[in-house]
Formats: C-alpha cells, structure tokens, sequence
C-alpha cells in the first residue's frame, strides 16, 4: 500500500494497492478511480506523541556509522528539499557522510 503525497494534484491523492506482479497499469487506475469508501463523519484523533529529539541524530549516524564518515568526502552534492519525505534531515544525512558541498 501506498499514501501518495499532498504535493501533486488534488484528485490523484490518496491510497493505492498494488498486486504482487508490481506496480498497477493506468487500465487498473481507470478501474480504481471512481471507487467510493465511507468515511464516518467526525474522527477523533489521538493526541501524538512528544518529539524525542534524539531519535533525528541516531538516524544521521546510522548512515555515518553504515557507510563512514567519509563516504562522500571530496564529493560535491546539491539537495532539492521541496517535496521529500526525508527533507529536513537529508542534508544533515549527507554532511554526515562527509559530502563537500552546501548546496
């Protein structure tokens, strides 16, 4: 299953499955899109949990202590941030890794 991103349009959004064969043809999409699901009318949400800040920094050693922390010294590195998942972390990922460039 996947959650599509909220940075293309509106109406592509939302929820796909795919087979085990791999990813679905635009026939299966064309089968797929008109499918309603009932959603209830107010959902309660619980609250999130507190941030543990230092779960960001064990995830940027993580890679540091995988590839070492020079993997990609001397090597220059330009990072788009507008829509990744990993946005507000990656570059911190790859100053870990040793990359030579600030982009």
């Amino acid at each position: 299953m996947v959650v599509t991103g909220s940075h293309i349009p509106f109406d592509p959004n939302g929820i796909k499955f795919y087979p085990a064969e791999g990813e679905i043809s635009k026939a299966d999409e064309h089968t797929i899109a008109p499918a309603m699901v009932k959603v209830l009318q107010a959902l309660t949400c619980a609250p999130l949990p507190v941030v543990d800040s230092s779960v960001r920094q064990m995830y940027v050693d993580r890679y540091a202590h995988f590839s070492g922390a020079a993997y990609l010294s001397g090597v220059h590195v330009a990072v788009y941030e507008h829509s990744s998942v990993a946005r507000d972390v990656l570059d911190d990922v790859l100053r870990g890794l040793g990359r030579g460039c600030g982009c």
